[in-house]
């Protein structure tokens, strides 16, 4: 399922779509729109950077024990290709900790999910969400992976007996 799935999920994305609006200029949405949930409650954060300086900080702000939820965007322009209504897009990641038990096991990088919204500065239009917009999301997804390695996390008795090719992490 490519669409929030925790309470924490859902209330990133509602606070990302209630900031969003105020950012877009007309030269488009920077610096990159993220939003971080702990325990104490939201941290809003304006990235700059590189698109992969943008993820790696994203990554890591996802790798802090505290963090239960953490979404964030990146401003590009829809080429033809890709079949968007509007040409301005921001593509979205949301990262969703998952509520597991100590003897289940997750794999890294299906705690991610990936989506597009779709903007324009003049007349206004601010699109929600867009989570089934396969082409984008699997660019988006090509994008995180090469930031996150293919390991699973939990019981080392079921890690041991996935294929050998997969790193495994305790």
């Amino acid at each position: 399922m490519n669409e929030p799935t925790t309470d924490a999920g859902h209330k990133v994305i509602q606070q990302l779509e209630m900031d969003l609006s105020p950012q877009v200029k007309a030269k488009g949405i920077y610096p990159y729109p993220m939003v971080v949930y702990t325990a104490r409650g939201f941290d809003l954060v304006s990235t700059r950077g590189t698109v992969s300086e943008v993820y790696d900080y994203f990554c890591k702000a996802c790798s802090h024990p505290e963090v239960k939820a953490a979404v964030f965007g990146i401003d590009r322009t829809s080429p033809e290709e890709m079949k968007t209504e509007l040409k301005d897009v921001l593509s979205i990641v949301l990262y969703e900790k998952p509520p597991f038990a100590l003897y289940e096991t997750v794999r890294a990088r299906e705690c991610f999910k990936f989506g597009i919204i779709e903007y324009k500065h003049k007349p206004r239009v601010l699109r929600k969400i867009n989570w089934e917009h396969t082409k984008w999301n699997n660019q988006i997804r090509t994008e995180l992976y090469s930031f996150i390695p293919d390991c699973w996390f939990g019981d080392q008795q079921y890690i041991e007996r996935v294929p050998n090719k997969i790193l495994s992490v305790n």
